[in-house]
């Protein structure tokens, strides 16, 4: 097996099948259920990569040259075993962004969203610009794109406090949203309903409309300020985690009228009726176990509902994925959790062991 200390990086694949762990050595495909034997893992030879973005067959990846210019954007085909094309940019590639339908290159004050199927066709083409967009400094590759059924949505930041938003099958213009405060994290679900953001000082989450910008919901992550690190959705928008420096875990439970199928955007809703009252009262938790194998439990609003679930773990980093009620969260120290969500116990304060996945010795 591949030694922890060999690997930088640890990856999910956008349909959540696979892990990839980037080594030294090349990319290890590895299965995200746990169920499976981990020695049946497979070795890619692509070596010093520092970004890598996958869906399905397809991996959109950056490697590290000597010079670290990191210009280099480079796309494999695991059917074919080969790279099928590259592109080579002006400037250092801060993030990728893949989906179905092509991909978006984030570099530090413009982006480029490239098209590379034609029609239901699952074989992708040669890439082709749909849009270049120009944004504020963003040394933090702050941006989504996503790709489902007639929807093909590119968020990026714009000035200050609005977004910037690119439906490629709807429009030719690019429309702004004031979303009313600074943000440095953005993440979108993957229907392309909703986005969500946290406040600067990362003590509440807005859930804002893709289609007009606006607020339909917010949660209190916590009365102290620290910075949201990670954001994701469930694949059917009934849950929203982040995890935070203060090495803890939420999970908000999400308004039903997004479960399924997400907000009708043929329709405009009351706010009120989309959103999940904000917590003003829930129920101390117990102790937390300062072990990361321990701790975490629902809490409570005044209404006696399931409001969100706390976990504390030890140096969270990011939330891979929220998939089928569990919970993958990888750790600074490069530790893969998986975390069951579903079943915490019919009452205010559970606690639930944390599985690790042992993926190397």
């Amino acid at each position: 097996m591949i030694g922890i200390e060999e690997i930088h990086d640890i990856q999910f694949s956008l349909d959540k099948d696979y892990i990839f762990a980037i080594t030294d050595q090349g990319v290890i495909f590895l299965s995200s259920d746990p169920d499976k034997e981990v020695e049946n893992y497979e070795t890619r030879d692509i070596s010093n990569i520092e970004l890598l973005q996958s869906y399905n067959n397809i991996i959109a990846y950056v490697q590290n040259n000597k010079k670290g210019s990191r210009k280099m954007l480079k796309i494999y085909d695991d059917y074919t075993k080969s790279d099928i094309f590259k592109i080579k940019f002006d400037s250092r590639i801060i993030d990728l962004k893949i989906s179905i339908n092509g991909f978006m290159v984030i570099l530090k004050e413009k982006a480029y969203l490239f098209n590379c199927r034609e029609g239901k066709k699952d074989t992708w083409k040669t890439p082709k610009l749909v849009k270049k967009f120009k944004t504020p400094e963003n040394r933090m590759g702050i941006g989504c794109f996503l790709s489902y059924k007639t929807r093909n949505f590119a968020i990026l930041p714009s000035e200050r406090t609005k977004v910037q938003i690119y439906d490629s099958k709807q429009s030719e213009d690019i429309e702004e949203f004031d979303v009313e405060q600074d943000y440095s994290l953005l993440s979108a679900n993957l229907h392309g309903e909703v986005f969500a953001l946290p406040n600067e000082d990362g003590t509440e989450i807005f859930l804002h409309k893709i289609f007009d910008g606006s607020c339909i919901s917010s949660y209190t992550r916590g009365s102290s300020p620290c910075q949201i690190t990670s954001i994701e959705f469930d694949r059917y928008c009934e849950r929203l985690a982040c995890c935070s420096e203060k090495e803890t875990i939420h999970v908000f439970s999400l308004p039903k009228e997004l479960a399924s199928g997400g907000v009708n955007l043929e329709e405009e809703k009351d706010s009120q009726k989309a959103a999940i009252p904000i917590i003003d009262k829930t129920i101390p938790p117990t102790k937390l176990d300062e072990r990361p194998n321990q701790g975490g439990g629902w809490l409570w609003n005044s209404e006696g509902k399931k409001s969100y679930l706390k976990v504390k773990i030890e140096s969270p980093d990011k939330i891979l994925t929220i998939h089928n009620n569990k919970l993958h969260v990888i750790t600074h120290d490069l530790v893969l959790y998986q975390i069951d969500i579903q079943n915490l116990g019919d009452f205010s304060i559970g606690s639930k062991e944390l599985r690790e996945i042992e993926l190397f010795e």
